[in-house]
């Protein structure tokens, strides 16, 4: 009745559009140690607060970098202002 597939598991964030990683059925094996492959254009990264990138083993927050991360919150520019990286990442909070 309906045609074969897949379920790719993908995440995203509403800031950054589309998907920002997904996993494709080859990588299910390692699914409990890797989350999967950024999407284009999408540029993923760790860093501290300072827009710094990490070493193994530090604490660090995920930023995406892109051409589809939104500019802004709609007439809240405080929320702006705070989730600015110097990197020009866009925090996951």
């Amino acid at each position: 009745m309906y045609p074969p597939a897949a379920v790719i598991p993908s995440s995203g964030q509403t800031e950054v559009l589309p998907v920002t990683a997904m996993q494709r059925p080859a990588h299910l094996q390692n699914a409990s140690n890797f989350w999967g492959i950024q999407t284009p254009p999408v540029l993923v990264g760790m860093m501290d607060p300072t827009g710094r990138g990490l070493s193994a083993g530090e604490v660090v927050e995920i930023a995406y970098r892109s051409p589809n991360v939104c500019s802004g919150y709609w007439k809240n520019p405080q929320a702006k202002e705070s989730s600015k990286m110097p990197s020009s990442g866009s925090p996951t909070g």
